[in-house]
């Protein structure tokens, strides 16, 4: 996932750069302004954190975490994004550089001295973070401490970005996408919710039904959708073509113990074995339904579609 996520980010924002450091790490960043936080869905809460840190023409930089070794400390944590499609968006927000620390044992169990001291040397020109970041072993480490750790630099403090239902938070993001509500959770992503992958061979039923697939494996550790069927668009090669997304266990032919994630790619031909595509999420269409006859199932696919080409 990594390794194509390297790629498009080469042919689409050479500008920037990531780079892998750690807590014993020394870096001149005093010409830049540098954002912290997980930024794991880069919502409107974490843009209004890169907006504030844009106005004064100082260079960009995210100082950011392995979001994809949260699942190794934490039970059943997700993130919005896997590490390689938050660089697409890092990339995409035209950020300049990003470092990114291991969330491993050491980052861990570093006391909040030991951070500060972290941050102290990466010599920052000034220092933006939310107000409900935390640090250190024991999540004891706060915002305002910060602020003391530079008594000569700006720090800028941010209140939380909240809408008439409360704080906009990636856990609430999480939580819509697990209802399904993915209309409310692009509105507080700021775009839509995406999943890049390579698309590997599935068991063909849907082409038998004259709606061949795309399909992608479901990563580990990530948030997805609940169960159901999508009004999607997928970018292919640069070209966005409108397609139908399900998620689930294809329940009427061939039903699965594992969740897949299958699209329907309206108007490409072609193989798409071992490429790279993205898939962006829409609208939710319906439930995930069982139906008494393949034939029923093809009629099902063929008012899905009819509905999304209605909408384009």
């Amino acid at each position: 996932m990594k390794k194509e996520a390297e790629n498009i980010i080469v042919a689409s924002a050479l500008h920037m750069i990531e780079k892998n450091i750690t807590l014993e790490s020394t870096i001149d960043l005093s010409k830049n302004n540098l954002a912290i936080g997980f930024f794991d869905g880069l919502h409107l809460g974490h843009r209004a954190i890169l907006n504030e840190e844009k106005e004064d023409g100082q260079q960009l930089s995210l100082l950011t975490f392995d979001v994809e070794q949260l699942g190794a400390f934490k039970k059943d944590a997700l993130t919005i994004y896997t590490n390689a499609e938050r660089a697409l968006l890092f990339s995409e927000a035209r950020i300049e550089s990003i470092f990114v620390l291991p969330f491993d044992i050491r980052t861990q169990n570093a006391s909040k001295e030991d951070f500060l001291a972290f941050l102290q040397r990466l010599t920052p020109h000034r220092v933006l973070v939310g107000e409900d970041f935390r640090f250190g072993k024991g999540a004891l480490g706060k915002a305002e401490d910060i602020r003391k750790a530079f008594p000569e630099k700006e720090v800028r403090i941010l209140p939380l970005l909240c809408d008439e239902k409360g704080k906009i938070s990636s856990s609430r993001i999480r939580s819509l996408l697990s209802e399904g509500d993915i209309e409310n959770a692009n509105r507080l992503l700021g775009r839509p919710y995406f999943v890049i992958g390579n698309v590997v061979h599935g068991r063909h039923n849907g082409h038998r039904l004259g709606f061949p697939t795309a399909n992608l494996v479901l990563v580990n550790g990530k948030a997805y959708p609940s169960e159901g069927v999508y009004k999607t668009r997928t970018f292919v090669d640069g070209k966005v073509y409108p397609s139908m997304t399900n998620i689930g266990t294809h329940p009427t032919i061939d039903e699965t113990v594992r969740k897949t994630l299958e699209t329907h790619i309206h108007g490409f031909s072609g193989d798409l074995y071992g490429r790279s595509i993205r898939v962006e999420f829409l609208s939710r269409l319906r439930d995930q339904m069982r139906f008494s006859s393949a034939e029923d199932l093809e009629n099902q696919l063929k008012e899905d579609l009819r509905r999304i080409l209605s909408d384009a």
